[in-house]
């Protein structure tokens, strides 16, 4: 790696360069994982004036890797980085204000953070925007410009928004109800892993709502998946799964048609 460094390294690029090191040894890339020689080239490419650096060393010591783990100094990080145009620290301080984590909690604050960086296409300052269009947090619900973030971060497979889209059109929010595209967007988000939307599709499934054909096998398989990844909903439902198989129940919706399901579905 030092042989690199001396002999290859671009003097007009140094801050990337080294930071480009860095990230290979904290993430093992072609190289054996070191996060002390990694910290050791984010410093260097933070002296260059390297935004991502910053962030790294920021998430380092929101961890404690490599170093005693010490929010304050992480969150000072990041501020920096933020300041410095990069999207991850921005959208890490969002969240960090949206859940009063090393700063104050605000939720304006938060937003301010993450409009900066869904401008720089981050999905997950995206997906959050939309969360707080819908349920109105800092000003009065918008459901329409919610499903604008959510598009905007689905084109990303950002999941959650994919899931969000899902329930606005099971439920008919923001776009018209319409249960195929539900389907569509579940199956899509239970495959890239979103655990709310394998117990929904499940549920589905297992129960043949609406036009769904009745499929219990891959019903149980979608809730036990969504169990096991920690959806508290569906290990609820799994304590009863076997009483219901014995004893058939007529279709029940996922939702009530005046609840989107929060308490029992998702949650932030």
């Amino acid at each position: 790696m030092r042989i690199f460094e001396k002999f290859f390294r671009p003097k007009s690029n140094e801050a990337k360069i080294n930071f480009e090191l860095g990230l290979a040894l904290y993430n093992g890339t072609n190289v054996k994982r070191d996060i002390d020689e990694a910290i050791r080239y984010f410093i260097k490419a933070r002296g260059g004036g390297n935004a991502k650096a910053v962030y790294y060393l920021g998430l380092c010591s929101f961890k404690g890797d490599g170093v005693n783990q010490d929010i304050e100094k992480a969150v000072k990080y990041w501020i920096r980085a933020a300041n410095l145009g990069d999207d991850d620290a921005q959208y890490r301080m969002g969240c960090c204000f949206d859940k009063g984590i090393g700063v104050q909690k605000s939720s304006n604050s938060a937003k301010k953070y993450w409009e900066k960086s869904a401008k720089q296409k981050n999905p997950d300052a995206m997906y959050f925007l939309g969360f707080y269009e819908y349920y109105g947090i800092c000003k009065v619900s918008n459901v329409s410009k919610a499903v604008v973030y959510w598009e905007a971060a689905e084109k990303y497979d950002q999941r959650d928004a994919i899931f969000r889209l899902g329930l606005c059109y099971f439920l008919g929010s923001g776009v018209e109800r319409n249960i195929e595209e539900t389907v569509s967007y579940f199956e899509r988000a239970s495959e890239l892993g979103q655990s709310s939307a394998k117990y929904m599709l499940g549920r589905m499934y297992f129960e043949g709502y609406y036009s769904i054909l009745r499929n219990e096998s891959r019903g149980w398989q979608l809730i036990y998946d969504a169990a096991n990844s920690g959806e508290v909903a569906a290990k609820k439902y799994l304590a009863n799964i076997e009483r219901i198989r014995q004893n058939p129940i007529p279709r029940i919706s996922p939702f009530s048609e005046n609840d989107d399901g929060e308490d029992e579905i998702y949650e932030v």
